[in-house]
């Protein structure tokens, strides 16, 4: 097999006011064309940072300081990427290296149609009748139905899964040689997480691509990687076969990442007997376009009635696209339904006043499944959890933040971070630490073990179950993950799709 990337001696240094950070560290590694390549590690550990490297994508990040040599190789070219010329970065983002990021709100702009964002990429050299057609030919590849009426669509009316195939559409349209995919399935339910996979495999095998994915998902990993790079602390711990990897690893780091959590003290804690917050007859409806004037009412939830005991934990699962973050949205109190009630403690939280809906919004967290969306962008991690503090008026509890952090296994530099300049990991861990600031009755969690990886996913766990434990706390788990959610849940519901 040939290469077609090589790191030879790589490093990746941030520079700060304080100190150096070394993100990466004298990284050697040949990808193998025509090949699946997985990254694994802890979070934040530079997974991500790897592929960025590749593109030189630092826009992010000030004071970058790169050594060693990145060299990209094809039939035809040989270019070294480590501060390579704009000229030189321009060929190799257009048509050689393609990019799937992990979250849709990270790539696709709301307020653009899906075949405008596709076509992005390749419209200079399309007039602009061929450049819809290849766009539809594109849509079609990644296996999106009817994909006329996706073209004319907006990201937010799309499911999780459509979105997913969108974001490959958009990797794969300029025919790229090397794809780097960064955790593509995590938001997914387990249905789709494979559907997804056998698409890159066969998109991979089709083209000849060679690829470089990011997951946490080791279930994935095993299943359709032929090579997998173990990385920790910025420093590559092991790189082989899938099948010699796995059946022989050799770093704790591996043998730590391979393990099976468990969670038996979850289910041991007693459930009490009054209703802490239900929902009666919920109806929910989105409005969609329909045609070029006209909307039409999509239903996502029908006649939902929910309860949560005081002390207990429910888990709360479907498919991607049933309805289960607009059930959390609304019993938090963002989302006003269409037709029934939300009550807490036997009270409207609709016909709430204005001090009354704030004492509950203390009281009731959510934590959300893209932190992107609700942390805000130009606050670093002090400035998020200040805030936090402040409104919850706990200044007393948390003086010092730093001890605070560790118990959700996150670096001081986190506090001097932006959102973006943090792991996707690190930014999920944030969010929990911000919620639990309030010390609320009612925790709803959508999705916050997806992006985490197995050890990180126990921590934070064993954190909710102490809480759970000491505060009586309640618990709304949504997940598409059925085998995590019945060792730790009470009681477990499903949420059909309507459509």
């Amino acid at each position: 097999l040939s290469t077609i990337i090589d790191f030879s001696n790589y490093s990746l240094t941030i520079a700060s006011e304080n100190k150096d950070y070394v993100i990466l560290k004298d990284l050697n590694i040949k990808l193998q064309k025509g090949c699946i390549t997985s990254i694994i590690g802890v979070s934040g550990s530079g997974k991500s940072m790897t592929l960025k490297s590749i593109l030189g994508l630092f826009e992010n990040v000030s004071n970058a300081n790169q050594s060693g040599s990145i060299t990209y190789r094809d039939e035809d070219s040989k270019i070294e990427l480590v501060n390579a010329s704009i000229d030189n970065m321009k060929v190799i983002r257009k048509n050689r290296i393609g990019l799937v990021f992990q979250q849709s709100s990270q790539v696709l702009n709301p307020s653009h149609k899906i075949g405008v964002q596709v076509g992005e990429r390749i419209k200079e050299s399309n007039s602009k009748n061929s450049l819809k057609q290849k766009v539809l030919d594109c849509l079609i590849e990644v296996e999106l139905d009817h994909p006329e009426i996706i073209y004319n669509k907006y990201p937010h009316e799309l499911s999780g899964g459509q979105l997913q195939r969108v974001l490959i559409a958009i990797g794969i349209i300029a025919k790229p040689k090397l794809l780097l995919i960064d955790e593509p399935t995590s938001a997914l339910d387990a249905e789709l997480k494979i559907k997804i996979m056998d698409l890159i495999k066969r998109l991979c095998s089709k083209y000849n691509v060679s690829v470089l994915l990011v997951s946490h998902n080791m279930h994935l990993i095993s299943d359709y990687s032929h090579y997998i790079i173990v990385i920790d602390d910025g420093v590559i711990q092991e790189y082989g076969s899938t099948q010699q990897l796995l059946s022989n690893p050799q770093s704790d780091v591996t043998k730590l990442l391979l393990r099976k959590n468990t969670f038996k003290e979850a289910k041991q804690q007693e459930v009490g007997t009054s209703v802490i917050i239900e929902t009666k007859n919920l109806s929910h409806s989105f409005k969609i376009q329909n045609g070029i004037i006209s909307k039409k009412s999509m239903p996502v939830l029908k006649d939902l009635n929910v309860q949560l005991f005081e002390g207990e934990f429910l888990g709360v699962v479907g498919k991607s696209g049933s309805g289960k973050s607009t059930l959390g949205k609304i019993m938090a109190g963002l989302l006003q339904p269409t037709y029934g009630d939300v009550l807490f403690k036997g009270h409207s939280i609709f016909e709430m006043s204005n001090n009354e809906f704030d004492i509950y919004n203390k009281t009731v967290q959510i934590i959300f499944q893209d932190p992107l969306s609700s942390l805000t962008p130009h606050r670093n991690g002090k400035e998020v959890l200040e805030e936090a503090i402040n409104i919850a008026n706990a200044q007393a509890q948390f003086s010092d933040l730093q001890s605070y952090l560790s118990q959700f296994s996150l670096p001081e530099d986190i506090l001097s971070k932006t959102p973006k300049q943090m792991s996707g990991g690190q930014r999920q861990r944030l969010a929990i630490a911000r919620a639990l600031i309030f010390n609320p009755q009612v925790l709803i969690c959508d999705e916050i073990l997806s992006s985490l990886d197995t050890p990180v996913q126990a921590n934070i766990m064993s954190l909710i179950f102490e809480m759970k434990r000491l505060n009586e706390l309640s618990v709304i788990f949504i997940s598409h993950d059925i085998a995590l959610i019945e060792q730790f849940s009470n009681r477990i519901i499903e949420i059909e799709n309507l459509h």
